[in-house]
């Protein structure tokens, strides 16, 4: 049986660690408590003593291959993308919402929803505690979700923006032992692929906390960038802006940096390679394959969210949300949109899992 110790020599060590929490939460979950986030986000031991060393903190682990295939399985995944039922563009009725979020506010308006309708009792999100940061936050009410909406810069928790390494990476997966702890027995999660991966193989193996999380919500993504003061410095010249006029940041086709007074600086993707995680270049999910709900602008007019709806659960909270929170474009445009964004998300998943697969095999070679 593998254990965490294998876990630090294969996935640590030669850098393929998303530090996605996964490893820590199931520890804390259980009350093993011999593993902690570090100060870097970076998995530890906490106390070695207490490590029972069961090895599912290593099944868990989304660079592990262990379990993918069974989990995949369970979830009717299918190529290219996992499973789709269906695809919609839509956005939050609530102008505020709209105004607060990025893509249309469709993520928020249905965690408002299924909190007000009881569906759950809380949120596994990210927020944003200061200008530029934004870190794990278990929302409970209304007031939390909305102010966990939008997409903004994340900071690890020891640096500040203008001083510190930044990334728009949140190890969102780190807030799950809060849900016990602080009465929540059904929750959503906010994710990006490697989280929502981790959580289902929790799942697949009927192990704490998943049995908490009734839906799952995953995020587009292209990966995480850092940033860094000489990265920053970079991206300012590329995009011909300064950070002080930076309000918010998007990732679509391009980087795009609204800044005050409205102008935008876009930025094409494959120039940011210098800025990626470098977890982020071995990951080849693009789209949260096994969400239940996938969403992005990817595809999307400006103001809209494209929206993967991947199974029956994802299915009944769409529709259900749709009724009372969400507004949906007229069939006529968005028939055309649609088939334009699934062509574009597939594109984008393909190029990702090449890319992934290619440099894990380089990597792989060297190490060898």
């Amino acid at each position: 049986m593998k254990t965490f110790e294998d876990l630090i020599q294969e996935v640590q060590k030669p850098g393929l660690c998303r530090q996605c929490g996964g490893c820590v939460s199931f520890c804390r979950a259980a009350h093993y408590d011999a593993l902690e986030m570090g100060p870097k986000g970076e998995p530890r031991y906490k106390d070695v003593s207490r490590c029972s060393e069961c090895g599912l903190c290593y099944l868990v682990c989304p660079e592990v291959n262990e379990l993918v295939e069974e989990t995949r399985a369970r979830l009717s995944w299918a190529e290219p993308i996992g499973s789709v039922d269906m695809v919609c563009m839509a956005r939050a009725r609530d102008p505020l919402i709209r105004e607060l979020s990025t893509d249309g506010g469709t993520v928020t308006a249905m965690l408002l929803h299924l909190l007000e309708t009881r569906r759950i009792d809380g949120a596994i999100v990210s927020r944003q505690p200061g200008p530029f940061q934004r870190l794990p936050f278990l929302a409970r009410t209304k007031k939390d979700i909305l102010l966990s909406a939008g997409a903004v810069y994340a900071a690890a928790p020891e640096a500040s923006f203008r001083g510190g390494r930044c990334s728009t990476y949140v190890s969102s997966a780190s807030s799950l032992p809060e849900l016990e702890a602080r009465g929540v027995a059904r929750a959503a999660m906010v994710g990006v692929p490697d989280q929502i991966l981790a959580m289902r193989k929790m799942e697949t193996m009927h192990i704490t906390p998943s049995d908490r999380i009734q839906y799952y919500f995953g995020l587009f993504c292209s990966g995480g960038f850092e940033f860094g003061p000489r990265r920053r410095a970079r991206l300012e010249a590329m995009g011909g802006f300064s950070w002080p006029q930076v309000e918010r940041v998007n990732l679509k086709e391009r980087l795009q940096i609204h800044l005050t007074g409205g102008e935008q600086a876009d930025i094409p993707l494959e120039r940011m390679d210098f800025m990626i995680r470098p977890a982020c270049r071995y990951c080849r999910d693009y789209s949260a394959e096994l969400a239940d709900i996938s969403m992005g602008g990817l595809g999307a007019p400006e103001g809209w969210t494209t929206v993967i709806i991947r199974n029956e659960n994802g299915k009944k909270a769409y529709f259900e949300a749709r009724e009372a929170a969400l507004e949906e474009m007229e069939p006529s445009k968005m028939a055309p949109l649609r088939t334009t964004a699934l062509e574009l998300i597939r594109h984008y998943s393909q190029a990702k899992r090449r890319r992934g697969v290619k440099r894990r095999a380089e990597l792989e070679a060297t190490v060898a």
